[in-house]
């Protein structure tokens, strides 16, 4: 079966600028193929395919934990110094809250 001109130039033009391309968006051409994504001519279809070839990144809700745990970091040895030097029930109460902000952080399911 032969193609009409306009379509045999179309598509040497199409695949001329897929063979042109880096070898990685060559291969969000050929994943977004396997998956059936059927690409437009317009720009878009570039951003359809590097959608389906991205790796699926969750939206980060973890991060206020990440800084009380970086912070704890901080504070735990400073508490613990200040245990050391002079004790007292305030040193031992702030270390125990950093350290307590460690674990929540390290446990922590979202980040």
């Amino acid at each position: 079966m032969r193609l009409a001109p306009k379509q045999a130039t179309k598509l040497r033009l199409v695949r001329g600028l897929v063979a042109r391309r880096p070898p990685q968006l060559r291969n969000m051409y050929a994943q977004a193929a396997r998956a059936g994504i059927r690409l437009p001519s317009k720009t878009t279809s570039i951003q359809k395919v590097r959608r389906v070839a991205a790796p699926a990144h969750g939206t980060e809700v973890g991060l206020g934990t990440t800084v009380l745990g970086v912070l704890g970091l901080v504070v735990l040895p400073l508490a613990l110094l200040g245990l050391l030097i002079w004790g007292g029930p305030v040193w031992a109460i702030l270390a125990g809250l950093a350290a307590l902000a460690v674990l929540v952080a390290y446990l922590d399911p979202f980040a």
